[in-house]
């Protein structure tokens, strides 16, 4: 019986979007290769392991479908494998933020940016989180509320950016998801709330 290596994963919580996990390599099932997050279960020799996440004809459960789901009051649910860290403040953008996180993949929200942000934002060097910015933006839609890109660390992002009128000054609130591109089919489904996110 296959077994998704994500499975053992799931206790595996990491607090930060910028903390790069080691990751150690070991075989398993005939000499195949599977790669572990440190500080999960090495299997012993009698198990069985085999990552099936890139095999199109096992209709392998997705990395979220066995979490319950909770809302954020933000307007969009996480799963509850995800690790929500305090509000953050960052001086550089000035706003405050807040972030789900599970091994490399991070929900970001901010919910308020200032006027700056509703048309120039995003752009290259513009955070992404408190630590991670924008090296490239790699799709924009014609609305300008949804792009896409890479981050200086190498992971993609995903954006909505809402703007917010009928104040004296527009703003803007944005919602991101990033994420390491080999985890693009486990992160589907927060890809779908990002883009539905009002």
């Amino acid at each position: 019986m296959k077994q998704n290596i994500l499975l053992l994963l799931i206790p595996v919580l990491i607090n930060t979007c910028t903390a790069k996990t080691p990751k150690t390599s070991f075989a398993a099932d005939n000499d195949t290769a599977v790669t572990a997050t440190a500080g999960a279960v090495k299997p012993t020799d009698d198990e069985v392991i085999k990552d099936t996440r890139d095999d199109a004809t096992d209709s392998s459960p997705s990395l979220f479908s066995d979490a319950t789901w909770v809302d954020t009051g933000y307007g969009f649910s996480v799963p509850n494998i995800m690790t929500q860290s305090d509000e953050i403040w960052v001086d550089d953008v000035p706003a405050y933020l807040n972030k789900w996180n599970y091994e490399e993949v991070c929900l970001a929200h901010w919910p308020l940016l200032g006027t700056w942000a509703v048309t120039n934002y995003p752009d290259i060097d513009f955070f992404l989180t408190e630590t991670v910015k924008i090296k490239t933006i790699t799709y924009v839609n014609s609305s300008e509320t949804i792009f896409s890109g890479y981050a200086d660390d190498g992971r993609i992002w995903y954006m909505n950016k809402e703007i917010l009128r009928g104040g004296v000054v527009d703003h803007a609130k944005v919602l991101v998801l990033i994420y390491p591109k080999e985890m693009q089919s486990d992160v589907e489904e927060l890809i779908d709330i990002v883009k539905r996110w009002r």
